[in-house]
């Protein structure tokens, strides 16, 4: 295809999407990527080599792009979108070379970007929390975990908190990971858990198998590094356990790190990070639904128990109610 202008004309009734250049005839559009807003079109430029300028047409119902019109008829009239270089390449100018190189990814933003938490309020309601809710589990906020993790000085321990704290994990799926586990396809870094429900000592190969498995984005910088440089130091073999160790071990060092930070009002274990890694997304706002996927649920309803840290401090309900 040869350079120049290229024109991509929306229809706002059926979607069909056309390209044309001017003076030719028109050719089918390959990929539509995404919708930005109403009818926008982003396109990424691999798609159409040798371009690097396309105006998107907005088209009303039984309406065509006239290729006769100039494109400037049609940015008074309709409306358009322009983007790429501020000159035109000459038509001799080769195909781009780069087909199949990757193109800068767009920015897409969850909609709640920024939460203010009261953590100490927090701390002062989770008794009334404990003590109300049937069988509601105890749980860290955001600055108490921390403070262990601070504390926490072998390395290996250190990964395991922090997996714990970060991806929702059962101790058990923790210490079944293996170099394998851990997936980055440049996009995004995560780690596939087998969700195993905790039994004495570490699961069987048997469990392994069958067990069904779920992808835990990790987002955190940080521990991208921490996890990278523990791979590369202990030179595991891809279906080696990087964590050679049981849960109880685990549980036991948990209980020795609380007391070295001067205790807790109550029992800490492993599994208090995964109950604490599902309130602080809630916390943050994120979906029912997303948290109990990423813990493994079989149902919200075992999730929703989490709630609770959200609806008991209720008094602002009543603001403004007057009774007498």
């Amino acid at each position: 295809m040869n350079s120049g202008l290229l024109f991509i004309a929306v229809s706002e009734t059926s979607h069909k999407v056309s390209k044309r250049r001017s003076g030719e005839l028109d050719c089918s559009v390959e990929i539509l990527h995404h919708y930005l807003h109403f009818w926008s079109v982003v396109l990424p430029w691999h798609f159409c080599p040798g371009f690097r300028h396309f105006l998107v047409v907005y088209c009303a119902p039984n309406e065509r792009y006239n290729s006769s019109n100039s494109h400037q008829q049609w940015h008074q009239q309709k409306g358009l979108f322009m983007a790429g270089a501020s000159s035109f390449p000459s038509s001799r100018s080769a195909p781009s070379a780069r087909l199949f190189a990757r193109t800068e990814r767009p920015v897409v933003n969850f909609p709640i970007q920024h939460v203010v938490i009261d953590w100490e309020r927090l701390v002062t309601k989770r008794p009334l929390v404990l003590d109300t809710v049937q069988q509601m589990p105890a749980y860290l906020l955001k600055p108490e975990v921390l403070a262990l993790l601070d504390a926490e000085k072998d390395p290996t321990y250190r990964l395991i908190l922090d997996l714990m704290w970060t991806t929702g994990g059962r101790v058990s799926e923790v210490l079944a990971l293996t170099p394998a586990s851990f997936v980055d396809d440049v996009y995004d870094f995560g780690v596939v858990l087998k969700t195993l429900k905790q039994r004495p000592g570490r699961p069987s190969k048997a469990a392994l198998l069958r067990s069904p498995k779920r992808y835990v984005p990790i987002a955190d910088p940080l521990l991208k590094d921490r996890i990278h440089s523990y791979l590369w130091a202990g030179r595991y073999k891809q279906s080696a356990r990087i964590f050679p160790i049981v849960r109880q071990t685990v549980n036991r060092h948990i209980h020795a790190l609380v007391e070295r930070v001067g205790g807790a009002p109550f029992n800490i274990t492993a599994h208090t990070f995964r109950h604490s890694f599902a309130i602080h997304l809630l916390l943050h706002g994120r979906p029912l639904k997303y948290v109990s996927q990423l813990l493994g649920h079989r149902s919200v309803d075992s999730t929703e128990i989490y709630t609770n840290v959200l609806t008991v401090d209720g008094a602002h309900f009543l603001e403004g109610v007057d009774f007498h």
